[in-house]
């Protein structure tokens, strides 16, 4: 072999072949239909199944005929034929009597199904092999590193599996950086430094580190674009920019950034980038070689392992995949097994894996098709990554060697330099851990005691290090402790179910344990559903979710960063059907760009001007959806003026009532709170200045034909001499903010446009969960209160309510609302 001269930069080894870097023909891939229910499944509080229930059933729009009684006084039914399960199972939701009704949709394993239904998983693409083809199932796929069954362990098996409640073993990603793009899943990637520049800003403007990281970890089984190897773990990957545009960057960079990465506690490093180590004159530059085995042994000592890859000029392993200790990846043809013509090799090559015609998603948004050792070393980094975070305790040389000593045999028997130990078998890998280390023994748990709406769960302690119990009731939201017994607060008289599972660091989990346990006080059961997302834009989503599991034809967005164009928004979002959903000003804001993907509507409609929503996001909403269209007006008043005429159209040209809500334009809880009663009554919501009637509000008076104003909040809000200038104007309001969200609620209730079968509770400090939660709460007619701490008014009326409401819908994360104050809301309406 002849040696090549010395290289001073780390180049990016992405190979330049023919059928490198092609994008994918458009809508080669049409995303599935989400599934639709046809019959509800329901549980009665009482634990019995009575004739009066059964008419429950047939006047919520269940055929009884078909009626299947299981155990606990659970039943399931078929809806009637025009009816919608949803529909039924929401009205069924707010009979009394009923504890839960649901939509019977097909589920898969627990929550992460196998394969994941990214459609470039499974289907081939433009002549190109889907990644099933190198990533599941070596049965079906002979040279496919085997994944998939070590995902249906970790994440669908009920036991030896990954506790997706705690932190995952931390990678990093050293390479030219890394974009966001709609494969990114939140809070993954995390930007720590750009060496290049030297700042934090790690954006990606070669492509080369944003097409790696996301066969690391892409967002899975999303109905989107490709599959992460890492799926659903719970990991981190650190982001260090040492390459430049041209994928060219020093050794010092480089060497930099891998040893950052492991102070900063990353278990696995990927360097998809390599020089040579050699002089001028060919010989071996023994300084150099000493600097990467001193690098990868440092990392080492933090117990970091280095993926590497081999290089691809067919001859002598690069460094740092070559430096002591580094694991060196090869590439091969995942059709034929073969070591890809490319692939370096050498005595230093660890393994293989597949690096020709891997599918990419790039930072410009678009499927790419490359080959190169680049892309074979991120599949085993991220593969090691998912086996550490089974057993984040276990000695990274175990896991290490279970993955090389798992590989999969090809060329002559036994270590060779052109495959190394051979090609990784991650399912062989996990199974080589679960022979090595103990399973815990059974959680046996026991209910101690119950006392009014509460239940003491206990159980004996399990041996491991690090032993967390996750408990919590079945469906219902999940808590962890470290002790060995927890309560349950629960809202009413049922048949309940508690599951605890446990976990070490150490050693696999058994399956969770369940008990059953009764509450009889003599209240009916009371529910409590939190909507909530890591921020106000997630938020809104899993609102919509929640409101629109199968579609909606109509999409409202408006701002997430402030207030004014959105007041009225939330009236023109129900009369449309559809969620309302929120954005950034300069940018959209990748939860809501999944949801609208998720909703697939046929328009979108954009609230307010660009200055509140800039065109930027504007454009990014219509290549989501064509159909994108703005309503706006010169300022606050004259956009609620045009949404007003909106609606008016939206409900055939008529304005129930003629009724229109007034409310301040110069601050938001007073009209988040009547946004319920008028999107539930088609009422528009206008707004006006305290002190003086806006021309536009004059004028959308008189093109709603109203006839009555209901004016939201007291006079420091809406000045007398401006009610006096409404037409028969009604004051809803109260001694503050809070006070008036519940003024509202009863007047609401009372003219009966909306129940108190469910309530909605969120912040009265912020806007925005309220604004989504309002849409919600018209859909389901119920009032939405907003409340931050408990108060003596708030309590009365909360007791006032009391047996009537049946459930109570939490918008916003603890952040805005606490779980002790949601709690005190459950026990306050049962005068607890």
């Amino acid at each position: 072999m002849t040696p090549r001269p010395s290289r001073l930069t780390a180049s990016v080894l992405a190979l330049s072949l023919a059928a490198a870097l092609l994008p994918f023909p458009a809508g080669a891939a049409p995303r599935p239909a989400a599934p639709r229910a046809d019959s509800v499944v329901v549980q009665f509080a009482d634990g019995t199944i009575s004739s009066a229930d059964i008419d429950v059933l047939s006047g919520a729009g269940a055929e009884t005929s078909t009626l299947v009684g299981h155990e606990r006084g659970r039943a399931l039914a078929r809806v009637r034929r025009g009816d919608s399960a949803e529909d039924v199972a929401r009205r069924l939701g707010r009979s009394r009597g009923v504890r839960w009704a649901i939509p019977n949709l097909p589920l898969h394993a627990l929550s992460l199904p196998v394969p994941p239904n990214d459609p470039y998983y499974a289907n081939p693409i433009g002549g190109n092999a889907a990644q099933r083809s190198y990533l599941g199932d070596a049965g079906s796929y002979p040279y496919s590193i085997d994944l998939e069954p070590a995902w249906r362990q970790a994440f669908a098996a009920p036991d030896r599996g990954i506790d997706l409640l705690r932190p995952g073993a931390t990678l990093a990603l050293v390479d030219t950086g890394y974009t966001p793009t709609a494969e990114t899943p939140d809070g993954v990637f995390v930007p720590v430094y750009n060496y290049v520049a030297g700042n934090t800003d790690t954006s990606d403007d070669a492509g080369h580190g944003t097409m790696v990281g996301n066969v690391m970890a892409a967002k899975t089984n999303n109905g989107a674009g490709i599959a992460g190897v890492q799926y659903a773990a719970p990991s981190r990957v650190l982001v260090y920019k040492a390459l430049d545009a041209n994928g060219t960057g020093s050794t010092d960079n480089v060497i930099s950034a891998v040893r950052s990465a492991a102070d900063h506690g990353a278990k696995v490093i990927n360097l998809s980038l390599g020089g040579s180590a050699y002089d001028a004159s060919g010989n071996p530059d023994t300084a150099l070689q000493q600097a990467w085995d001193d690098t990868v042994a440092y990392a080492a000592s933090k117990g970091a392992v280095v993926v590497a890859a081999s290089g691809n000029e067919n001859a002598a392993v690069d460094f740092p995949a070559a430096a002591k200790g580094a694991l060196a990846v090869g590439a091969i043809d995942p059709a034929t097994g073969v070591r890809s013509a490319f692939s370096n090799f050498g005595p230093q090559l660890a393994l293989v894996a597949p690096g020709e015609h891997v599918l990419l998603y790039g930072s410009g948004g678009s499927m790419q098709v490359g080959s190169g050792t680049s892309f074979a070393s991120p599949m085993v980094a991220a593969s090691i990554g998912l086996l550490r975070t089974l057993l984040p305790k276990a000695n990274p040389s175990v896991i290490t060697s279970a993955v090389l000593t798992a590989c999969r045999d090809l060329g002559p028997a036994g270590l060779d330099p052109s495959y190394g130990n051979g090609e990784l078998d991650v399912w062989a890998a996990y199974r080589r851990l679960m022979e090595r280390f103990p399973t815990q023994p059974p959680l046996a748990v026991s209910v101690a005691a119950t006392s009014g709406f509460s239940a003491t769960l206990a159980w004996r302690a399990l041996p491991g290090s690090d032993v967390v119990y996750h408990y919590g009731l079945l469906g219902g939201p999940i808590y962890s402790t470290t002790a060995t017994s927890a309560q349950l607060r629960v809202g009413g008289d049922g048949v309940y179910d508690a599951v605890v599972s446990a976990s070490a660091s150490d050693m696999f989990s058994n399956a969770p344990a369940s008990v059953g346990f009764t509450i009889a006080t003599g209240h009916p059961g009371l529910t409590m559903q939190r909507l909530a997302g890591p921020d106000r834009y997630a938020t809104a989503a899993a609102v919509s979710r929640s409101s629109y599991p199968t579609g909606a034809p109509t999409v409202v967005v408006a701002s997430g960063e402030d207030f004014p164009d959105a007041l009225s928004a939330g009236v023109l979002a129900a009369a449309y059907r559809g969620p309302l959903l929120l954005s950034r000003r300069y940018s959209l804001p990748q939860a809501t760009a999944d949801e609208i993907g998720r909703l697939h509507p046929s328009r979108v409609v954009v609230i307010g001007g660009v200055p509140a929503l800039s065109s930027a996001v504007q454009s990014s909403l219509t290549r989501l959806v064509p159909g994108t269209v703005r309503i706006s007006g010169a300022d606050r008043y004259e956009t609620a003026e045009k949404v007003a005429i909106a609606v008016r159209a939206a409900s055939g040209g008529s304005i129930a009532s003629a009724t229109v809500v007034v409310a301040s334009g110069e601050d938001f809880p007073d009209a988040l709170a009547a946004s319920p009663m008028a999107a539930a009554a088609g009422h528009p919501i206008l707004l006006t200045r305290s002190a003086s009637l806006p021309a536009a509000t004059a004028r959308a008076l008189g093109e709603a034909g109203a006839r009555r104003a209901l004016v939201i909040g007291g006079p420091p809000a809406v000045s007398p001499a401006v009610a006096a200038a409404l037409p028969a104007p009604v004051r809803i309001a109260g001694a503050d903010r809070y006070a008036t969200s519940r003024a509202v609620a009863d007047y609401a209730v009372a003219a009966g446009i909306l129940d108190r079968g469910e309530l909605g509770v969120a912040t009265g400090r912020t806007f925005p969960d309220a604004l989504a939660g309002g849409v919600a709460m018209a859909r389901l007619r119920g009032p939405i209160v907003l409340g931050d701490a408990p108060t003596a008014s708030f309590d009365a009326w909360l007791a006032r309510i009391g047996d009537a409401c049946s459930k109570v819908d939490v918008f916003g994360g603890d952040a805005a609302v606490s779980s002790p104050f949601a709690t005190h809301v459950l026990t306050a309406l049962r005068g607890l």
